[in-house]
């Protein structure tokens, strides 16, 4: 049943403030009804975003969204829900759209609207694919290092061309709406702004409800990410993820924050490999003869950087600073003497004052001498120390011959 309304589809992509985008559509929703732009509740129900219509349609599922609810159910949720509506466009998000989709299945829309129009940010694919990874390993449980990763699947004119062919029987009306995500580009510099005023037509005031920031996207620091990631390969999701909370804490203040993960000419190669395709992007779905996608200058050389590498004393100066977060009515020397069991120092007696044992401990991790293979398996020591004794629950499921497993117990 086509009920003659139109579909205005957010596909994302990722890391371009989509989340920012849900919640103020569902915080300004009878503002937005008002205007004439439907945000349904079939598909998200309790969520922001449309994430368990968009995974229904996806195959295989695997985002966390699972349910056992099919797309033609969600379908027909939707169009239950709309028939009791007056407003003329319906509006639907969520970044998982831009992945991996069933067209055949999505083609069904058509059957409910008479106008689907597809609303993409798109953002460079070196600051996205840097972005992606700190994602990743943050709650996603990547245990890869970012160099082990093959080129990533950012071809933006591949993914527009198949939405483009999907809903546009003649081919020549242009169904794709493409903002690219740069602050200059941005209507405003922001992306509410610029989504209020290039999609909708309209322009924020004050009478709209604005979404809190959130830490949910904060990237970690080029030494907590390399911390995590450690983390991630010898702990279940579920307690790497609660070791999140102080490594963001962390970062506030390190050093490390800012840094950048690739070097300039490695950015650069990546972005002269999505060259062609972004071409494509600013020609045939922005009408720039130019082809020029993205505004902002390629990176330029930076004499300084260096591949970054987790040391020792930042290891151990993160778990004690996690220690300390999990254990905050505890004795110094209890985590001094957790970490020097990792690294196989003798602990010191209990009549040494306690900034003695300090000095001692310190000149003691500097005296380290050892190989680059002997280093990282002490690094990994100390974090699996840290962890083994803040979750001793857990340690029965890990195999026996992990060190530290003793001192959980």
């Amino acid at each position: 049943m086509n009920m003659q309304k139109k579909l205005l589809i957010h596909i994302g992509f990722g890391k371009t403030g989509t989340s920012s985008l849900q919640r103020f559509f569902v915080l300004n929703r009878e503002k937005l009804q008002s205007l004439g732009f439907y945000y349904p509740i079939a598909g998200r129900e309790d969520l922001n975003a449309h994430h368990y219509m968009a995974t229904a349609v996806r195959p295989g599922g695997g985002t966390g969204f699972d349910t056992d609810v099919s797309w033609e159910a969600y379908l027909q949720r939707l169009a239950d829900e709309l028939e009791k509506r007056h407003e003329p466009t319906v509006l639907i998000s969520s970044e998982i759209f831009s992945g991996r989709v069933i067209f055949g299945k999505l083609h069904k829309l058509l059957a409910l609207f008479s106008e689907v129009q597809v609303v993409s940010y798109l953002r460079r694919q070196d600051i996205l694919a840097v972005s992606s990874y700190n994602q990743w390993v943050k709650t996603e449980h990547l245990t890869k290092k970012f160099s082990d990763l093959k080129m990533l699947p950012f071809y933006y004119e591949r993914i527009l061309d198949m939405w483009q062919t999907t809903f546009s029987a003649s081919g020549s009306i242009n169904v794709n709406i493409v903002r690219p995500y740069e602050r200059g580009q941005l209507y405003k510099g922001d992306v509410l702004d610029d989504f209020m005023h290039n999609i909708l037509g309209a322009e924020l005031d004050d009478t709209y409800f604005y979404p809190e920031k959130s830490e949910e996207n904060l990237s970690l620091s080029l030494d907590t990410l390399e911390y995590k990631r450690i983390v991630n390969g010898f702990c279940p999701a579920d307690i790497a993820n609660d070791i999140l909370n102080p490594l963001l804490m962390y970062t506030r203040n390190d050093l490390t924050a800012g840094k950048e993960l690739l070097s300039s000419q490695q950015r650069r190669d990546m972005l002269a490999h999505y060259a062609e395709g972004n071409t494509v992007v600013a020609s045939r779905y922005m009408g720039r003869t130019d082809g020029v996608l993205f505004y902002d200058a390629e990176p330029s050389d930076d004499p300084e950087w260096a591949e970054h590498t987790l040391t020792l004393g930042k290891a151990i100066d993160i778990s004690r600073y996690i220690l300390h977060m999990k254990y905050p009515g505890e004795e110094a020397h209890n985590v001094y003497e957790i970490i020097c069991k990792a690294l196989k120092f003798k602990w010191f007696t209990a009549e040494l004052p306690e900034d003695e044992k300090v000095l001692a401990f310190n000149e003691g991790v500097q005296g380290i001498n050892a190989n680059g293979s002997e280093i990282s398996e002490k690094i990994e020591s100390v974090i699996r120390a840290c962890v083994y004794n803040i979750y001793g629950k857990f340690a029965d499921k890990l195999e026996d011959d992990l060190i530290a497993i003793r001192w959980a117990k």
